[in-house]
């Protein structure tokens, strides 16, 4: 058996990633507020992302092929045909793997993820990218990986489409703050 080159990427456009398994940790005391802290003092710096609240879906691209696909692998992107057409487009490289939250709208109010099927306006946040422009990125500090998606996708962000808003938390009262 052939030694799997460390140059190979793990991530395949085209097949499901099974996403991590995220602690979600709210603050609703100063004692979580510490407790909170004391994590992201364990990691350094971190960022922060006004979390949007619609259906979280990874997109991938590879070749003329878009997925749309759920947390349970589902795709849905029959469901999104306005959003595959602005992933079908040539600036956007043909092997992708996007992790992103899709909203929607209705006479700009904002709909809850249940209606979004319903919607008559959607809004795509590009949350983290794990495979773009023939790199995996998924090894990469987050620092690194937003400015390279930033730079590597900034034709394609529009009214529909865009990178989540960032903020970089380097102090206690930044986290507070933020």
């Amino acid at each position: 058996m052939k030694p799997v080159s460390k140059l190979q990427p793990t991530i395949v456009p085209g097949i499901f990633v099974q996403p991590s398994g995220a602690r979600l940790k709210s603050v609703s005391n100063e004692d979580s507020l510490e407790e909170i802290w004391k994590d992201i003092e364990k990691s350094g710096n971190c960022y922060g992302y006004p979390k949007p609240d619609g259906w979280r879906l990874q997109i991938h691209k590879s070749g003329g092929t878009v997925k749309l696909l759920s947390r349970r692998n589902i795709d849905y992107a029959k469901d999104f045909p306005s959003l595959v057409r602005i992933l079908e487009s040539p600036v956007l490289d043909d092997r992708v793997v996007l992790d992103t939250e899709l909203v929607g709208f209705d006479n700009g109010q904002h709909l809850e993820p249940s209606k979004l099927r319903t919607a008559s306006q959607y809004h795509c946040y590009i949350l983290d990218a794990l495979f773009l422009d023939g790199k995996d990125l998924t090894a990469w500090p987050t620092r690194e990986r937003v400015t390279f998606i930033r730079q590597t996708l900034s034709n394609l962000f529009s009214k529909e489409l865009t990178l989540a808003e960032y903020t970089l938390i380097e102090s206690k009262e930044g986290f507070v703050e933020f």
